[in-house]
């Protein structure tokens, strides 16, 4: 029976006939990894039209290697030999015809340095494919799921331990830090992402970068974070509601920005295009006049890449299918005020979509913890 790795491959194989290419030379790590199982650096994957592959890499992972793919064909590349020589060996192992054909690179990855490189040494035509890995990763299978799922329990018990134990002399640094610390503790290999920790006004800097302001220094305090088990992310957003009594603006805003997420949720199903789902959600907020502040597409891919392909915004006409998992994050910001952003994980099903972080909770009246 073959391996998930091997039908992955199979799967690029057939894109490659299509495309009448005989060999896909893979540099992105993430590609690489999610083609053969391979998760050190520095490696280059090589993948023919008949999904037989060969790892090219170095000395320092050779151990390594036959403990984590010892059925792959493997080029380990000596210390003092260039990188141009074991191109040319590995490629003449994995081709030994000498005839001319084509090769496909990742032209979004690759960097001209290196593209330059393979050229002169493979004696082949080289094809320029963007995205076409990318695509094959939008479906995750089951065992990808699985750890999704599990990455998404490690960030939501590591946000349950901080919220247990907020204090308001820490300081939003010290929250990430310590936020970062029981994701690990509740299983994640590591964070996904740098934490996003904003008090106050700062939320409205959807990407803020954690600082010494305290977190008694605001009635609010947005968090951003993310957990990765054996590779694969997970990314949410909550603001917790640090006073007892907050501005009815913040009240309003936080409703608005829950029942977008909430209508977007509702709309996502098999056959529907990404661009309906963020305007499902982008409706909500324009009708309650915040639609200027809502600058930024409602949801992306999440897999391997914290950001990977397939994204919820205007007008992108990407058809859902069984098997995506996507990010649903509207927010609403205004500048020197405040910002809010609520973002769960979803997976698209044959009926329409499972809230994989549903169990955080994401109410108002969830949101409270009051500091003493």
């Amino acid at each position: 029976m073959a391996t998930v790795y091997e039908q992955r491959r199979a799967r690029l194989a057939q894109i490659l006939k299509k495309r009448d290419i005989d060999m896909f030379f893979v540099c992105d790590p993430v590609n690489v990894g999610y083609l053969c199982g391979f998760t050190g650096g520095d490696s280059f994957l090589m993948v023919g039209r008949d999904a037989a592959a060969m790892l090219l890499t170095d000395g320092r992972f050779e151990t390594f290697l036959k403990e984590e793919i010892p059925d792959l064909a493997i080029y380990v590349r000596k210390t003092s030999e260039p990188f141009s020589r074991a191109l040319a060996k590995a490629s003449k192992e994995f081709f030994p015809s000498k005839e001319s054909g084509s090769y496909a690179v990742e032209s979004g990855t690759i960097s001209l340095r290196m593209f330059e490189l393979v050229e002169s040494v493979l004696d082949r035509t080289a094809v320029p494919v963007c995205g076409a890995i990318e695509a094959l990763r939008m479906k995750k299978d089951r065992t990808e799921i699985t750890a999704i799922r599990r990455s998404a329990r490690a960030a939501i018990e590591g946000f349950g331990a901080i919220k247990a134990g907020l204090q308001k002399e820490w300081s939003e640094i010290d929250l990430r830090n310590e936020l970062d610390y029981q994701m690990r503790r509740a299983g994640a290999d590591d964070v996904s992402f740098p934490t996003i920790v904003a008090v106050g006004s700062r939320a409205a800097l959807p990407h803020a970068e954690p600082t010494c302001k305290l977190i008694g220094e605001g009635e609010s305090v947005l968090i951003d974070w993310g957990a990765k088990y054996r590779g694969y992310a997970s990314d949410l957003t909550r603001v917790l509601m640090t006073r007892k009594k907050i501005s009815k603006k913040l009240t309003d805003i936080y409703q608005t920005v829950l029942k977008a997420q909430q209508k977007a949720i509702q709309t996502i199903r098999p056959g529907i295009t990404a661009g309906e789902v963020d305007r499902a959600a982008r409706q909500v907020i324009e009708e309650a006049g915040y639609g200027r502040c809502f600058n930024h597409g409602l949801g992306h891919g999440l897999g391997l890449a914290i950001h990977d392909a397939g994204a919820f915004s205007v007008g992108n006409d990407l058809q859902l299918r069984p098997g995506m998992v996507m990010t649903v994050e509207p927010g609403i910001y205004l500048p020197g005020r405040l910002g809010v952003r609520i973002e769960d994980d979803v997976l698209i099903t044959p009926g329409g979509a499972e809230v994989l972080t549903r169990s955080l909770g994401s109410s108002l009246e969830e949101m409270f913890v009051p500091l003493p």
